[in-house]
């Protein structure tokens, strides 16, 4: 199943990712990073920028080493607080 949401955030379909991943939400045993990073990819494209950093905040919480989370992060952070943006674009090398 994350293939295919995967799959509809390449292809730019947003809308279709997010009731993929609406669904596989209600199965959902664990709230881990890989999921964490679909739904914050989802979450940028919709500009819902709050529910990004709660996506983002979960997935580090199940996985605090997970470099594409602080990447994800620092673009989130990036033109409100440079310096933290910058904080967790070290973190993403440091942990790639």
């Amino acid at each position: 199943m994350w293939d295919d949401i995967k799959r509809q955030i390449e292809n730019g379909d947003y809308k279709y990712a997010k009731l993929l991943l609406e669904r596989e939400k209600k199965h959902l045993n664990n709230y881990d990073d890989t999921f964490a990073v679909l739904e914050a990819s989802i979450c940028e494209a919709e500009g819902n920028l709050e529910e990004m950093f709660c996506a983002i905040a979960k997935g580090l919480a199940f996985n605090p080493v997970n470099c594409e989370l602080y990447y994800m992060l620092g673009r989130l952070y990036y033109s409100t607080n440079p310096n933290q943006a910058m904080l967790c674009f070290e973190n993403a090398m440091l942990y790639s």
